[in-house]
């Protein structure tokens, strides 16, 4: 049984939709050409920030929170770890930035080969 109304309001979302769906798709994220270079530094100062046991649990559930994912593979010598997760929540997080709710993102980064073990447990 369909409500008086109901029909047309169903219509007009539908509308709506289709007519979000001819809008174009916004603009490419444009990420800073210094990224991998800042990533390598804050892995670095997070080594050493976790080595601080003040900090440590609350700093692992933060991290936690942002890794949706870790795929582990072996290749010859070297193992590779896959983060998967909320890139803009990283970003934001790197940034100080508390102003913007983070949006939906994922990102895979790769493992250079001599990743420590101690890290690997995040």
């Amino acid at each position: 049984m369909i409500l008086p109304g109901l029909k047309a309001k169903l219509e007009a979302r539908i509308a709506d939709l289709d007519a979000e769906l001819l809008e174009p798709a916004s603009t490419a994220l444009r990420l800073h050409p210094n990224l991998s270079e800042l990533y390598r530094t804050k892995v670095a100062e997070l080594a050493q920030t976790l080595s601080d046991p003040e900090i440590r649990t609350e700093s692992l559930e933060i991290i936690r929170g942002l890794i949706e994912r870790v795929i582990v593979r072996h290749e010859g010598e070297c193992i590779m770890l896959e983060l998967e997760g909320a890139l803009t929540a990283m970003i934001s997080l790197a940034q100080n930035d508390k102003s913007r709710p983070a949006a939906a993102c994922s990102v895979k980064v790769v493992a250079e080969a001599g990743f420590e073990p101690a890290t690997f447990r995040l």
